[in-house]
């Protein structure tokens, strides 16, 4: 082998024999071949390190509304029973009520009673029909008083109750604390509006009877614990079945997956896939390839939408999520929302 080639470290991966048979002129090209190899092994383990951040530290319980004893009783197994749980019924219009109903539900399931606090909005504790003893306004700990203002610190669980999901979204403040309590691994969970406002964007109300219209169905900012999807609840016990969720798809590109969940039917979302509980269907509804739509654009014609990719899944089923749906401890900016997306034929 000619004495004017440097040998580098690199150059040592190259068998010696080859060098010498080869020459010189063969440490050229297996240097370029293993940088290739280094260079792809490199993009894979970028990959890796992408899917890892997207992945979910903690667990989401999303459940369709009905009854709530199936999610409750799993949030309370993966939770154990010395679990502390914080129940945020802020959607309902009597918060109480409704969190002392969810309440002993979790006392049913295990959870101890001590350890279960009702947070209601600070508007709400004023409701003459709904009045609870007492109020603790900056509670730091569960044992101090059942019913706060504030998700007390100690709290391993989050439990959001349904009602009105824009209601939820103006009386609950500590959306960044959620979404920062999620990705250190703590437990939220939510039933109805509580399941729906999981996203970055949700549905917020129109098209109760599933008949498409334009200018009806609202969209609206949600708590953005999971970027690109959305959820529905009460599909398939009530009118509007997969409808809005098509919709949402047609309105606004965010929204990239709807998970459409029956009653009694309950998603648990954890490190890159969810896991389908309970009774009855979820739907994953997205674009098809050939999708369109004219809801956004009126072109003469009635609304249509076109071209929707939809899935059915039953419990024990495990449904595979995009890493693009993340959960990174960041809110979609509602001045960042892009304009409704006009597909055309």
């Amino acid at each position: 082998m000619p004495s004017d080639v440097a040998l580098t470290i690199e150059d040592e991966r190259i068998p010696l024999t080859v060098r010498q048979a080869l020459g010189a002129a063969a440490v050229p090209a297996m240097q370029m071949l293993c940088g290739a190899n280094g260079e792809r092994r490199q993009r894979a383990a970028r990959r890796d390190h992408t899917h890892e951040k997207n992945s979910f530290l903690g667990t989401l319980f999303l459940d369709g509304g009905g009854d709530s004893e199936a999610v409750i009783g799993d949030i309370a197994n993966t939770s154990g029973g010395d679990a502390t749980v914080a129940i945020c019924s802020h959607a309902s219009p009597t918060p109480i009520g409704t969190g002392n109903r969810l309440r002993q539900t979790f006392i049913k399931a295990g959870i101890k009673a001590q350890n279960i606090a009702i947070v209601i909005g600070e508007e709400q504790d004023k409701l003459p029909e709904d009045k609870p003893p007492h109020v603790e306004h900056d509670a730091t700990r569960l044992d101090d008083a059942r019913y706060v203002n504030k998700v007390p610190e100690d709290a391993t669980v989050l439990f959001f109750s349904g009602g009105d999901q824009e209601r939820l979204m103006r009386q609950f403040k500590e959306s960044d604390a959620v979404r920062d309590f999620l990705g250190r691994g703590g437990i939220v969970g939510g039933t109805s509006a509580g399941e729906m406002i999981a996203g970055d964007l949700m549905i917020a109300g129109g098209m109760r009877d599933g008949i498409l219209r334009r200018n009806e169905l609202k969209i609206a900012q949600g708590m953005g614990l999971m970027h690109g999807a959305f959820f529905e609840s009460h599909a398939g016990q009530r009118e509007r079945g997969d409808s809005r969720a098509l919709a949402a798809l047609a309105l606004r590109n965010e929204m990239k997956i709807g998970f459409v969940v029956d009653e009694r039917t309950y998603l648990r979302i954890h490190n890159g896939a969810a896991v389908v509980g309970g009774e009855n269907n979820v739907k994953v509804v997205t674009r098809g390839r050939h999708f369109s739509s004219n809801l956004a654009n009126d072109d003469g014609r009635p609304p249509y939408v076109s071209g929707g990719s939809i899935s059915n899944y039953r419990a024990g089923n495990e449904i595979k999520i995009p890493n693009w749906a993340r959960m990174d401890g960041k809110r979609l900016d509602k001045k960042n929302w892009e304009i409704p997306t006009r597909f055309k034929d």
